[in-house]
């Protein structure tokens, strides 16, 4: 709870933030995680997993893009956390979700041209 209390102080803490999540789905409602901007986590796999324990179905990481002028970039720099801007880091968080969110092989991850809403989801061209 460290970084939201420096970058945003505001904003209901971490555990509650789960607490909520186990709410919603406790009453029925599909959740989903969106760590966008992603920002420091000490543990990338032990965060993915909390995330799991939560109830949540799903989740995804976004990456964080900032110029050196900008000065969330100088409060980064101050606090030894510009390493969240290296596209490695983003891609380990990402690795972590897809270890405890895995998505089902061999199936659209949305409708498309093939497979409009209510048809098969199988990735198989129309005859």
């Amino acid at each position: 709870d460290t970084v939201r209390q420096v970058t945003e102080p505001d904003a209901p803490p971490i555990p509650t933030r789960w607490s909520t999540v186990e709410r919603l789905v406790a009453a029925g409602i599909r959740v989903g995680i969106a760590a966008a901007p992603l920002m420091p986590v000490r543990d990338a796999a032990a965060f993915a997993r909390r995330a799991k324990a939560s109830g949540a179905s799903s989740a995804w990481a976004g990456r964080v893009s900032l110029l050196p002028q900008d000065p969330f970039y100088a409060l980064l720099r101050e606090k030894g956390w510009l390493h969240i801007l290296d596209s490695a880091y983003a891609e380990g968080v990402r690795n972590a979700f897809a270890a405890v969110f895995p998505r089902p092989r061999g199936r659209c991850r949305k409708p498309c041209r093939n497979h409009p809403p209510k048809r098969s989801l199988q990735c198989r061209p129309r005859q």
